[in-house]
């Protein structure tokens, strides 16, 4: 099991170090609105490029709900992963000790970047490993909820670093069903 392990982190490492492109941190203003649920939230975006086009995102959102209450947005994987890493340090488990890097690590969703001239690009998305948390309003309880989304960012490069961009989606959230979102956030290129 360890060798196996080992190999898959030393492939995806080795995809990783041959990446053509720029990565991209981008800070965004966003807002959800699905049925009843609304929030709004800043969000760093993290796309890992693989080549000239594919990239992997992460991504983190810490807000409030349209109730004023707490709400954040994270990869499904990652507290999961917190999870079995802690748990494996309890109980002496490498297994659960490498499970739980495995799923900190695991993307959110990909994207594919289409440049339509030196300064305006696009990039359809998808992100299937989200989750949203939040605060109800009766009891203050934390909710999990599993969302998806699928949309589209435009970027339009200020310099060869810094890019503002614009996106809107599609999303998915667990028994509330579909509905929107969007933002518009500022970005750096960078190498890895």
């Amino acid at each position: 099991m360890k060798k196996l392990v080992l190999l898959v982190l030393l492939f995806s490492t080795a995809i990783a170090l041959q990446a053509q492109d720029e990565s991209r941190l981008t800070l965004s203003i966003n807002t959800i609105q699905v049925d009843n649920f609304h929030a709004y939230s800043i969000n760093p975006t993290f796309e890992v490029a693989l080549n000239d086009h594919w990239n992997l995102r992460y991504e983190l959102g810490f807000g409030i709900r349209g109730n004023k209450k707490f709400y954040m947005h994270t990869p499904l994987t990652l507290p999961v992963g917190g999870l079995l890493f802690v748990a494996g340090i309890g109980s002496g488990g490498s297994f659960l000790n490498t499970l739980g890097i495995l799923l900190m690590i695991a993307p959110e969703g990909v994207s594919f970047d289409i440049q339509l001239s030196d300064e305006f690009e696009l990039s359809p998305y998808i992100d299937l490993n989200s989750c949203e948390y939040y605060l109800t309003p009766e009891y203050n309880t934390l909710k999990f909820r599993l969302s998806g989304d699928a949309g589209i960012a435009g970027r339009i490069h200020m310099s060869d670093r810094f890019c503002v961009s614009a996106y809107t989606s599609l999303t998915m959230l667990e028994t509330y069903g579909l509905g929107l979102s969007g933002g518009v956030g500022i970005g750096y290129k960078f190498d890895l």
